[in-house]
């Protein structure tokens, strides 16, 4: 709805939940934002932007407004103010449109006409973000939503999609968030503006005094600011949430809708098999014994699958290419296949390798795929690992539906792009040398059907710790990796024990963790303290797993309750944990995971 006061210079737009009054009396100001009468979102009126150039500043309120237009078609409805610069030959446009029954969108437009082919650098200072929620209120980053003890983001990121900012009051419920790219249109791409240098922001105060360098190039107005406002009655996990759906509605997932690939989804501990390693191979029979390697790793839970590891180090010494090893193993391809047939006999699928370095002067696109398709045809394997790969190479699947549907994609790297996780339905969540925890991948949660186990191959002692609190940090299974090339790096009965009851509660909420709606690094009670949210589809069930980040013990308070739940208990530990007036109260040491699990009310 759009109200108009020409008279007094005063416009306000609103829509089912909230509204933006803008006064333009005495230059343009946004006046207001309201939602929820009890709550000042804005401390004071405010200008839309500040330009420095050179010596000069220009405010939104010093620019003259030559033209106030009203715009308004089926879908939406706003204003846009036309001005120019009191100085130097710079014109704006500032646009507000009520996109939906709680969205805004607010776009900035400029162009500049130098007066000489030398332009002229533009810095524009956006001081909403200065004067916007109260003192109290919490601000979410897009490149660090929720930090570290030592100020790192907890959440890793992926370069195809940023997050929103957003804004919080304290009651961790109202607020509003704010998304910079425009996904139903640019999923790829990025609008003509300089959102990016806001999204890289990893502190509050950089936030509140930002500082865009502007292109103004043309005297043809150009995109130099977008952000569309979203309101909240659920604080971030609304946000996250609703942020998700937006991508995800654009998106084909159907591949991890087919039923011959969902044998994968309980693929949970998968095991790198260095094939020369006395983990699966018998020296003195000069055999594979893939009946043993699964029966030993019962200790820690056994295993799903195995990734036979048989070309490098090898590979490269002569002229001999990947493929030809494949006869160099026990039995060639026929010794293959019986392996195969003897682990799968035990439950457990095996991968081969593709390893894309290894391509020689006379081998083609069309070649490579139709070596891979002679493996798969001749050794029954159930799925293939890109080695070092993002992505996997173009009509592959096609290609290798036609031969036999249910062959596996996994890569060792997160998948690249969107189209890489349309389909590409497995990956590694590997790390090197990398110990940091608290960590969140955002890919684990905004595709929860990408099974994506974790694995730190150089990690000993504490670092196994930390690599297996990360598993159960976020709800995933774990890439057994103990023979590196020959290095040995065993877990330790320890470490096994622990993997072992992990797997175990992990198989038994397998519903809950890999429902299509987790929430990571949901708010907690407590500094130092961190959680994320896993909850079943049929809302039966919702798990927080939480995290001790800090020096000291954690007890009291830990998180809330969800209403029209009760609690079950502590799943990892056993501790006692008890639900007091809606919030979870307990104990978690220094570096310690933990489990709740509720249940909801019948």
């Amino acid at each position: 709805m759009l109200k108009h006061d020409d008279k007094m210079k005063k416009v306000q737009v609103s829509n089912g939940k909230m509204s933006f009054v803008i006064s333009y009396k005495d230059g343009l100001k946004l006046e207001a934002v309201e939602y929820h009468s009890d709550v000042p979102w804005l401390q004071d009126q405010v200008d839309f932007f500040i330009l420095q150039i050179l010596e000069d500043r220009i405010h939104s309120s010093d620019c003259r407004i030559f033209d106030v237009i009203e715009l308004k078609d089926a879908v939406q409805e706003g204003i846009a103010f036309e001005m120019e610069a009191p100085v130097r030959n710079i014109r704006m446009r500032v646009s507000l449109l009520s996109e939906d029954s709680d969205s805004f969108t607010l776009l900035y437009q400029m162009a500049a006409s130098w007066e000489d082919e030398y332009q002229e650098e533009v810095f524009m200072h956006i001081p909403l973000f200065e004067k916007f929620g109260g003192q109290q209120n919490r601000w979410y980053l897009s490149s660090n939503p929720v930090a570290r003890p030592d100020g790192r983001s907890a959440m890793c990121l992926h370069s195809e999609y940023d997050l929103p900012i957003c804004n919080i009051h304290p009651d961790r419920k109202r607020g509003f968030s704010m998304e910079f790219r425009n996904y139903a249109g640019f999923i790829d791409a990025w609008n003509q503006n300089r959102n990016c240098d806001l999204l890289a922001i990893t502190d509050e105060q950089t936030l509140k005094h930002n500082k865009l360098l502007l292109r103004l190039s043309t005297d043809q107005l150009a995109d130099v600011f977008e952000v569309r406002f979203f309101a909240l009655e659920d604080g971030w996990s609304e946000a996250f949430d609703r942020w998700r759906e937006r991508i995800r509605e654009q998106m084909d997932l159907s591949e991890y809708d087919r039923m011959d690939l969902k044998w994968y989804k309980k693929v949970v501990y998968q095991h790198f098999t260095f094939a020369y390693s006395k983990e699966i191979f018998n020296y003195e029979t000069m055999e594979f014994e893939p009946e043993r390697l699964i029966e030993e790793s019962k200790e820690l839970g056994g295993i799903d699958s195995i990734l036979l590891w048989y070309q490098y180090p090898r590979l490269g010494v002569d002229e001999q290419k990947q493929w030809d090893f494949n006869e160099n193993i026990p039995g060639g391809k026929k010794g293959m296949k019986q392996f195969c047939e003897r682990a799968q006999a035990k439950g457990v699928k095996v991968f081969l390798p593709y390893k894309p370095w290894d391509i020689r002067f006379d081998e083609s696109p069309e070649s490579i795929v139709e070596h891979m398709v002679s493996v798969i045809d001749e050794t029954g394997i159930d799925g293939i690992w890109f080695d070092t790969m993002d992505s996997v190479p173009e009509n592959f699947r096609e290609r290798i539906d036609a031969l036999r549907p249910g062959i596996l994609f996994c890569t060792e790297v997160h998948p690249a792009n969107t189209k890489c996780i349309e389909s590409i339905t497995g990956s590694w969540d590997q790390h090197m040398n990398n110990d940091d925890m608290p960590e969140a991948f955002i890919l684990r949660y905004m595709f929860p059907e990408n099974n994506a186990p974790a694995t730190n191959r150089w990690a000993v002692g504490r670092s196994k710790d930390n690599l297996i609190n990360r598993c159960i940090f976020n709800g995933t299974g774990i890439a057994v990796w103990q023979d590196i090339f020959g290095a040995w790096l065993p877990f330790s009965p320890a470490h096994k024990k622990k993997l072992k009851h992990w797997k175990e509660i992990l198989l038994a909420h397998i519903d809950t963790y890999f429902g299509k709606k987790p929430i990571p690094l949901v708010p907690v009670m407590q500094e130092n303290l961190y959680a994320n949210r896993f909850i079943s589809d049929d809302g039966a069930e919702i798990i927080y797993s939480i995290y001790n980040a800090g020096d000291e013990s954690i007890s009291g308070e830990l998180v809330e309750a969800d209403q029209g739940y009760v609690l079950r208990g502590e799943l990892w530990s056993g501790k006692e944990i008890e639900n007091k007036d809606g919030v979870i109260v307990g104990e978690i040491l220094p570096g310690e995971v933990g489990i709740i699990c509720l249940e909801k009310v019948k």
